[in-house]
This record gives C-alpha cells, sequence and structure tokens, in this order.
C-alpha cells in the first residue's frame, strides 16, 4: 500500500512538471496541485520542491490567480508534513498582489455560465488560507504564530501602506530588543473580531482566540516569538488585549513591555498596552509603580497644537485608567483628582470604532458647518429652526394640504430674512422648501385632493422662489429641479394651472441643469390631458436640442406612452430621435438607441408602421452597428409570439404574425452569420469577425429564448399550466407552422440556445413528438455539435430526459429506421464524452424500443 502511494506520488509531481514544461499542460495545472497535496507526504523534500516552483516571483506575476487557489486548498495537508513550508505559502499568498481584475471563467459550461476575475479569484486563496489557519494552529501554534506574523507585515505592507513610513523604533526590556512600526491599525484593525473583516484580519483573530486558549507555557512560548520576531503595532496591540484577559503570567510577562513609553505613546497601541497596565497594576511594587508613574510625568507633546493640552489628557488617560486607589506618587494622584473634580476625566477608549454604515447618521446641518457656516449665529438660527421644522412634518408624513401651512413659514423667513443670513442657509433653505412640496405633491391623489384654496396657496409659494441659476440669490439646480417637479405635478390636474406655468415649464426644459431639463422630461405625460399642445412642443424642442442621454430616454419613454393615442405624432418623434442619435457619438449613440429598440419593434409589430419597419430593415442589414436595439427589441415582441394561437381578434393575429415573422428574419440572419463564421477555418478568423459572430450569438440567443420565456420556464418545469398554448390543438399548431424557426435556431445555436430549445420542445413533444424529435436531433448535431453542446452535463441530462419520456410515451416515431439511428447516433455523441446518463439509456435502448 505505502508503495502504492508513493507510485501515485511519483506520478502526480510527474504531471505538475508536464504542466509546468509543456505547451499542452497548462490546463491540467489544479489537478497537478490538487495531486501533489494529496501526496505530499509520500515524499515531502520532492513535493515541497513542485510546490515551490508555483511560488517563484515570475510564476506568480502570470499564474497566481490561477494557481494559488488550488495550492491554498491543499495547505491544510501541506502543513502536517512540512509546517515551514506552509508559513512560506501563507506569505507568498498575502504579500502578493492583483492589481489587475481580468475576466475569469467558473467552469466551462456554456448553458449556465459563472464568470468571475483574477482579483476575485485570488482572494478566494486567502479565504481558504484562513479557513485552515485555526486547524494549522492547534497542531502547531508556534509555527502557526510565525505564519500570523507574516501575514500581519504583508498586510500591513501591501493594503495599508502608508504615504510617509514610520521610523522603526528599537525599545529593550532586559536582554530582549523588540521593534514597533506605527501602522494606523487603530483605524483599520480597531477591533478584535469585527464584522465583515477581510481574510488577513480574521487570521490574526484567529491566532488571538488560539493564543487565548493555550495553556500557560505554551502561550508564553508563542508571546516571546511575536516579541522577538514582529514589529507590527496590529499585534502588539493585541498582544496586550490578550494579556489584560488572560491576566496571570502572560500579563506579567507583557507588563514591562506595555509599560514603555513608545507603547503608549503610539496610538495604535495605546489603548491596549493601558488596559494591561491598569489590571495588573496592583501586583507592582512600590518602586515600579513610581517609576512608571515619573516616566508617565515627564512626556511631553512640543509638536502637538496645544502642547499643555494634550500632555495633560495623557496623563489624565493614564492613570485614571489605574485608579486613584492604586497609585504610588502625589503627583499622579493629583492628576486623577483634579480631573474628578473638573469633570474631565479622559476614559481609556478606543480612538476609532468601527460602526456599521447604516448605523452612521450625520449630525444635523454637517454639510453647512462643514462649509463653514456659523449654525449658531443669531441671523442665521430662524431660518435653520424653520429648515427643522419642515424637516420634521416631512419626517412625519404630513399631507399635501398640511404642508402648505409649514413651508409657507419657512419661505416667509427666507424671503424676509435680512441680508446677513448666510448664502449656504438662504440656498439650502430653498431647497428644503421646494423638495418638501414636490415630495407632498408626487401623488396624483394628493394633487387631486386639493380645493381651490390651497392650489392658490401653492402657486403663490411658487412665484416666491427664485428660479434664475445665475446672479446674487439664485436658486440652486436642487431648489429648480425640485420646483420643475412641483409645478408639472400641480399641472397634471387642471388645464388652467397648466397654462399658467405654461411659460415656467418651458424655462425649466432649457434650464442649464440637467437634472431640471430631466425633471420635465420624465413628467411630459403628465401634460397630456391638461396641455397637450405644451407636451408636444416640449418633447420637439428636446428631440431637436437635448444632447443628454437620459433626457432624451425619459422623450422617447413618452412617445412610447402616448403611442395609443396619437400613433402618428409618436411614430414621427420616436423616429426623428432615432435618426438624430444615430450620428452620436459613442456611448451616447448606443445608451440611448438601445432604449429605444423596444419602441421601433413595437411601432411595427403591434401598429404596423411602415416607416418603423424601414428602421428595422436597416438595423438587421447592420446588425453589428446596432446589436444593443435589436436586442432590446427582441424581448419585447415576447407577447406576440403566441397570440396568433389563443385569440381570434384579427388585429392581434396580424401583430402576432408581424411578430413571428420578424423573430424569424432575426433568427434567420444570425444563424446565417454565425454560419459562415463556423466554415471559416480557425486561422483566417479576425477580431472584427470573432467580436460580429459573438453580436450574433448573443442577439440569435436572445430571440429564441423568448419562445421559451412566452411559455413559462418555470411553469413548464414544475409540471404547472403554462402561460399560453392552453389547448393541445395550440401547441400543434405552433410546433407546426414555427418548425421551419425552430430547425433555423438548431442551424448554429450555441449550447444554452439549444438547451433553452431543448425545454422548449419538451413542453411541446405530446403535440407532435415526431416533429420535436426532428428539431432536437437537428439541433444537437447542427449547432450543438459545432459549439460542443455534448461537453456539457446540463444539456446531456436534459436531452436524455427529454428522449427518455419520448420513449416511453411515443416509442412508435422510432420504428423509423432513420429516426432511431439518429438517435443512436446521438447518444453515442454524449456517450463519448463520458456523460453517464447517456450511456444507460444507450445500453437500455434494444430493450426499451423493443
Amino acid at each position: 500500500m505505502q508503495r502504492t502511494e508513493a507510485q501515485i506520488g511519483v506520478a502526480a509531481r510527474a504531471l505538475m512538471g508536464f504542466a509546468f514544461d509543456d505547451a499542452r499542460g497548462g490546463g491540467m495545472m489544479p489537478l497537478a496541485i490538487g495531486f501533489v497535496g494529496r501526496t505530499f507526504g509520500t515524499d515531502s523534500s520532492a513535493s515541497k520542491q513542485a510546490i515551490a516552483r508555483l511560488l517563484e516571483p515570475s510564476r506568480m506575476a502570470d499564474h497566481a490567480a490561477d494557481d494559488m487557489h488550488w495550492l491554498a486548498q491543499e495547505v491544510g495537508r501541506i502543513s502536517k508534513f512540512d509546517p515551514e513550508f506552509a508559513v512560506s505559502i501563507y506569505e507568498a499568498i498575502f504579500r502578493h498582489v492583483i492589481d489587475e481584475g481580468r475576466p475569469t471563467r467558473l467552469g466551462n459550461s456554456q448553458i449556465l455560465p459563472l464568470t468571475s476575475n483574477s482579483r476575485q479569484d485570488f482572494k478566494m486563496a486567502q479565504w481558504s488560507l484562513k479557513e485552515a489557519y485555526p486547524d494549522f494552529f492547534k497542531r502547531n501554534p508556534k509555527v502557526a504564530t510565525r505564519a500570523a506574523i507574516a501575514v500581519a507585515q504583508a498586510y500591513r505592507d501591501t493594503s495599508h501602506t502608508l504615504r510617509e513610513p514610520s521610523d522603526r523604533q528599537s525599545i529593550k526590556v532586559g536582554d530582549v530588543e523588540a521593534g514597533l512600526i506605527n501602522d494606523l491599525s487603530y483605524i483599520w484593525a480597531a477591533s478584535h473580531r469585527a464584522k465583515y473583516s477581510d481574510d488577513a484580519r480574521e487570521i490574526i483573530d484567529a491566532f488571538v482566540d488560539g493564543v487565548l486558549a493555550l495553556d500557560e507555557p505554551d502561550a508564553l512560548e508563542v508571546i516571546a516569538i511575536v516579541i522577538s520576531s514582529s514589529d507590527v503595532a496590529w499585534l502588539w496591540a493585541r498582544l496586550f488585549m490578550i494579556g489584560a484577559r488572560r491576566g496571570g503570567e502572560v500579563a506579567k510577562a507583557l507588563w514591562p513591555w506595555a509599560s514603555q513609553m513608545p507603547f503608549l505613546r503610539s496610538t495604535d497601541t495605546l489603548k491596549d498596552a493601558i488596559d494591561l497596565i491598569a489590571a495588573g497594576y496592583a501586583d507592582r511594587s512600590e518602586p515600579e509603580k513610581a517609576t512608571f508613574e515619573d516616566a508617565v510625568m515627564g512626556q511631553a507633546y512640543p509638536t502637538a497644537d496645544i502642547p499643555e493640552k494634550r500632555e495633560l489628557q495623557f496623563k489624565r488617560r493614564v492613570f485614571g485608567a489605574i485608579g486613584l486607589a492604586k497609585l504610588a506618587t502625589p503627583d499622579a494622584r493629583r492628576i486623577v483628582e483634579a480631573a474628578e473634580l473638573e469633570q474631565q476625566a479622559e476614559p481609556n477608549e478606543r480612538l476609532y470604532e468601527e460602526v456599521e454604515a447604516y448605523d452612521i447618521e450625520a449630525p444635523e446641518f454637517h454639510h453647512l458647518r462643514s462649509a463653514g457656516v456659523d449654525t449658531k449665529a443669531l441671523q442665521n438660527v430662524p431660518v435653520l429652526d424653520a429648515i427643522r421644522m419642515v424637516d420634521t412634518k416631512s419626517v412625519a408624513g404630513q399631507s399635501a394640504a398640511a404642508s402648505i401651512d409649514v413651508v409657507a413659514l419657512l419661505v416667509a423667513q427666507l424671503v424676509g430674512s435680512p441680508p446677513v443670513v448666510d448664502d449656504l442657509v438662504r440656498s439650502y433653505g430653498w431647497e428644503t422648501a421646494a423638495r418638501a412640496l414636490e415630495s407632498a405633491t408626487h401623488e396624483f391623489a394628493a394633487v387631486k385632493a386639493l380645493n381651490s384654496g390651497q392650489t392658490a396657496a401653492l402657486e403663490a409659494l411658487v412665484a416666491q422662489f427664485p428660479i434664475k441659476s445665475d446672479g446674487e440669490g439664485g436658486a440652486s439646480e436642487v431648489t429648480r429641479e425640485s420646483l420643475a417637479g412641483l409645478v408639472l405635478n400641480l399641472a397634471r390636474v387642471d388645464s388652467a394651472v397648466a397654462t399658467r406655468f405654461a411659460d415656467m415649464i418651458s424655462g425649466f426644459a432649457r434650464d442649464e441643469g440637467v437634472f431640471v431639463r430631466n425633471a420635465v422630461a420624465s413628467r411630459l405625460h403628465y401634460l397630456w390631458d391638461s396641455n397637450r399642445d405644451l407636451a408636444w412642443k416640449l418633447a420637439d424642442y428636446f428631440a431637436s436640442n437635448e444632447v443628454n442621454t437620459h433626457v432624451l430616454i425619459n422623450v422617447g419613454s413618452f412617445g412610447s406612452r402616448v403611442m395609443g393615442a396619437d400613433l402618428d405624432g409618436a411614430q414621427t418623434l420616436v423616429l426623428g430621435l432615432v435618426a438624430r442619435v444615430d450620428g452620436f457619438a459613442e456611448p451616447a449613440r448606443s445608451e440611448v438607441l438601445d432604449q429605444f429598440g423596444s419602441i421601433v419593434f413595437r411601432l411595427w409589430t403591434r401598429h404596423g408602421q411602415q416607416e418603423a419597419r424601414e428602421v428595422l430593415d436597416h438595423w438587421l442589414a447592420s446588425r453589428d452597428a446596432y446589436k444593443g436595439a435589436l436586442g432590446g427589441g427582441a424581448f419585447s415582441i415576447r407577447w406576440g409570439l403566441t397570440l396568433a394561437y389563443e385569440s381570434e381578434d384579427p388585429g392581434q393575429i396580424s401583430a402576432s404574425k408581424r411578430c413571428l415573422a420578424l423573430a424569424y428574419e432575426i433568427i434567420d440572419r444570425t444563424a446565417t452569420g454565425l454560419g459562415t463564421y463556423i466554415a471559416a477555418e480557425p486561422a483566417t478568423r479576425t477580431p472584427d469577425m470573432d467580436e460580429n459572430a459573438s453580436s450574433d450569438a448573443m442577439l440569435l440567443d436572445k430571440m429564441a429564448s423568448q419562445f421559451l420565456f412566452a411559455v413559462g420556464p418555470t411553469e413548464i418545469r414544475e409540471g404547472g399550466e403554462p402561460r399560453t398554448l392552453l389547448s393541445a390543438q395550440s401547441r400543434q399548431a405552433f410546433v407546426s407552422d414555427n418548425a421551419r424557426m425552430f430547425m433555423r435556431v438548431g442551424d448554429a445555436g450555441t449550447p444554452k440556445t439549444i438547451y433553452y430549445l431543448l425545454q422548449l420542445m419538451e413542453f411541446l413533444a405530446p403535440s407532435n413528438p415526431a416533429l420535436v424529435f426532428d428539431i432536437v436531433a437537428h439541433a444537437v448535431t447542427g449547432g450543438g455539435r459545432a459549439h460542443s453542446f455534448q461537453m456539457e452535463s446540463l444539456g446531456a441530462a436534459r436531452f436524455v430526459k427529454l428522449v427518455g419520456g419520448m420513449i416511453a410515451d411515443h416509442r412508435v416515431i422510432f420504428e423509423e429506421q432513420q429516426r432511431r439511428l439518429k438517435l443512436v447516433d446521438i447518444l453515442e455523441l454524449f456517450v463519448e464524452v463520458g456523460w453517464p446518463d447517456a450511456r444507460r439509456l444507450l445500453y437500455r435502448l434494444p430493450e426499451a424500443l423493443r
């Protein structure tokens, strides 16, 4: 048995050598790493030599993201036979940095493609080491301590590099010399076992927990290793924490270090050093106490802003933590007594606390104070009080009517306030008032509920707002954006109000602030019933002059909304926008056109607009330039793919047929493009050809998959009622009429596309089993074979399930010799790859078809 294991080890190392040295072996490296790790103990020296090549700088530079994840999974086994080498692995992985996050794939499936990036892959290696560390420490705490030191130093040097590196301070206690480098870890490693720590911090957390659990002699040995080997302030702080928690001999061993002034003056170690000193102070002799207290009293901070204040804070913090009763010298006691008398004690708290982001609430008017505003100045207080009242009422959820009164008080303060009110306070007041009124009138029902007097009061308030964006006293963009929303909220209910605000709304449509213009564009439909002429004028203005993509997308959305009421106007607007935007530079061009695809498709498929059809013809002829628009359009016609088989309405049937015809055209053109690419010799394929083929494959998939999604993949997968094609007759007609379309999908579809097609065919199989099988066979041997569908485990399982059901329920279709041979041919295709489901079905086939 041992000889066999040794031979396996030799083979594993040989495989790794092949993976290193042969161009064909690169893909075998993950397997080789696993095999060498599992057989490490058969020859630890040779295995170490093989794995060490993975850690060479040149190899790490090119392959760390690929190799280290697999190696980290083996570190638990490696540490059993060569713990020192495990330390080297920890150090190499935590010291290496990947800056570029190139895309990578998790597995090779095209049906369920999972992607990652090289940085994430490499982080998984660090995660694996973190998971292995507690067991490593339990087995060999002294060596694992060196791994923790290596991780801490690497983490400090790579993730928390200081702009101006701190000098290393040398500290000596007795005959032992140690070092300290301040690293700001009081910020980035403030707490032990903090939530959401990264992997390096969790390794140090595991180290601390491990030391706390050790017997005292072992704990003392581990602590001695850290003292002699590490200058990381983070680790020193954790040692002092351990000493304070454990007490006993560990605390006594660490007390002389904690009481050294460099540790007490360091913001990184101060808190934990004082905790340890205070916890063991009663055990110190009076001379030791006096010496320590005199040293503290002698500390000076000449570079502090106020040196005397900083020195006093330091003394109060140290002596206050120890406690008045334990202090030995009069000077130290006087410091504590005075602090207690003046209620100026300095608690020994962490200088930085890690809190959840959602627990942080900015202090009131923080942004004003940060900008230098005196929020307590007498001239600012009345306005700020009024702002506070509006904010309080808004939080309380006041109605639109109730908001008028409280906002009116703020507006009165703003209008009547003296010029000495800070400009930022005044601007914030107008922003608060406008935002509150827009929010209160946002819902249609809220505006509808206003009586004429309340509407008049709102209009009177609006009239007092500054509107211009320039000059002294001008309105901020936030104010103008909210005001634009407010007047359009009011205008949608009453045509008279819309008329009175028409000039103001038109001005906002031409505002220099994009958010203001977008507030108008996103609410153009509000004017449809109250001032339709104004809505079209604004839409036409935007279509001719606007350049911001978000505004233009909202204008197009307006056209889509009103298409049912004014088809010609909507088409003129949308197609005019399409023609104009087509001349934009990228990425603005694609950002808008991709959103307009579904609108143009709708103009043709639902409404039969020939001008829209001409645009689609242009898009299809230049697919690569319009792939986003075509893809968006493909999603949008799902509704019509089955409608002709369920509706008796002539208009709906015509629309459905236009959807099906357009779907076939998209599928046919993309399949032709893919077929040309597949037929080309690989050596002749250019990067442009690769990109175009990829675009065709994605568009083909988007269009073909809509047939499955129209029926309802979840419903049919779970055996439930489909969303459409409810009758057997409709399914039979559907599969017969569209067989040419499904065959075309099978000509060139990628594995994901074929997989969706097989799910659809499984649902349709009972309606016409012979035709369904022929479609499936064509897809698997056509596009499926070209794109290696047979390599997909999900694909093999889906095919076997479908065909198994057909054999059980529709055996008669396989009486035809050609169909039977085709079935065997496909099963052999899957069996050659090694899929067990296909092998079992092939072996049972003679009996099943008997």
